[in-house]
């Protein structure tokens, strides 16, 4: 059986690094934790054809929609994001595009108080 888990890409800070790469959308470095991921086309087009492809896509976005759920649910928030440079994203995380490339990304962290608005 395969052991489905996390896997460390990097010990480093690279928080600035993604959020570069993500079209310098800063608060990808202000979160608390961001997402990225990936998937090994040809493993998936083995098995389902051209329907590969879209079990996919749509398997990175319910992936992804269950994370905004679980960060709502925990009082914080999440922001998904489909703007990165997509060469550039596959080699902060060393990958190669031709085997596995980086599908989607999201960032999770406090949400910031509304200026003005008093919280009890």
């Amino acid at each position: 059986m395969e052991n489905f888990s996390l896997d460390i890409v990097s010990e480093t800070d690279s928080a600035e690094a993604v959020a570069a790469v993500c079209l310098n959308q800063k608060f990808m470095a202000h979160s608390a934790v961001s997402f990225l991921w990936s998937a090994v086309i040809r493993r998936s087009m083995s098995k389902y054809g051209n329907r590969g492809m879209r079990y996919i896509l749509l398997d990175a976005g319910h992936i992804c929609q269950n994370l905004i759920v679980a960060a709502e649910a925990t009082g914080n928030g999440a922001c998904p994001v489909a703007a990165f440079y997509d060469d550039e994203v596959n080699e902060l995380l060393g990958l190669d595009p031709k085997e596995e490339m980086v599908l989607y990304a999201a960032s999770v962290g406090k949400r910031p108080q509304p200026k003005g608005q008093c919280t009890l």
